[in-house]
């Protein structure tokens, strides 16, 4: 089981959620992410721009195992 973690504050649709792999989580991140992007295009970094995908740690977050 896999949990999300953030150095700023965890988006409600993200909190207390557990998956089953880092894969599962991952996908989530990036989802809520392209939501945040389509609101603002600004937000996405250049890095994303050119490699067409989302960081997730250029934006805080990371995947921990849960214990």
């Amino acid at each position: 089981m896999y949990i999300i973690k953030r150095d700023k504050s965890l988006p409600k649709v993200l909190k207390n959620t557990k998956f089953k792999t880092y894969g599962d989580a991952r996908k989530a991140v990036r989802a809520w992410l392209y939501k945040q992007f389509k609101i603002n295009p600004d937000m996405r970094t250049w890095k994303d721009w050119l490699s067409n995908t989302a960081t997730i740690g250029a934006y805080g977050f990371s995947i921990q195992r849960a214990s």
